[in-house]
């Protein structure tokens, strides 16, 4: 409590207030805060009004109208707190200090990326589809579907009691090798 009211009640004075802090400044990064808060205050108000739908029409819209009034106002209050105003002053400097990429590089990098995920997750469904098909010869995995037949989501677990005996012995083993 005594982060957020200071020695003497700053943030509820804040709060209780109309005045803007420094309203000149950080407009973008004031916006953009405002509206991400009141897109998740409109998400909240829908979710109440669902979950009571059947409650009556104060606790379907009247709860949520308030709240939201409520809410608001405490999202506008809170970007014209001093410190947090001060913050998201900084940051919009900050933002306009830095030099971003061109269009053009943005669209190059962009389909660097693509083209490699697409590739990272093909090489990663031949190598599942690979392990998958020795794993099920080797009777490690018994799976329905494409290899086996049958239900493709039921995977059958495993049971050392079915593979252990048919292992070769050591002396086949050693002849496949040495031979």
């Amino acid at each position: 409590m005594a982060l957020m009211t200071g020695t003497s009640g700053d943030f509820f004075r804040a709060i209780l207030s109309s005045q803007a802090y420094k309203p000149g400044q950080g407009i973008k990064a004031r916006h953009g805060t405002i509206a991400a808060l009141g897109i998740l205050i409109l998400f909240g108000m829908y979710s109440w009004s669902r979950i009571n739908a059947t409650s009556g029409p104060i606790l379907e819209w009247g709860v949520p109208a308030v709240g939201g009034v409520i809410f608001l106002w405490l999202a506008y209050r809170i970007v014209h707190f001093p410190r947090f105003a001060d913050f998201l002053i900084s940051t919009e400097a900050e933002m306009n200090k830095v030099s971003w990429s061109t269009r053009d590089e943005v669209k190059v990098s962009t389909i660097v990326v693509l083209i490699t995920v697409v590739l990272v997750a093909g090489f990663m469904f031949v190598a599942d589809r690979m392990w998958q098909w020795l794993l099920t010869v080797c009777g490690f995995l018994r799976i329905g579907g494409i290899l086996g037949g049958g239900n493709p989501n039921m995977i059958v677990p495993f049971s050392w009691q079915d593979w252990i005996p048919s292992l070769p012995s050591l002396g086949d083993w050693a002849s496949w090798f040495l031979f």
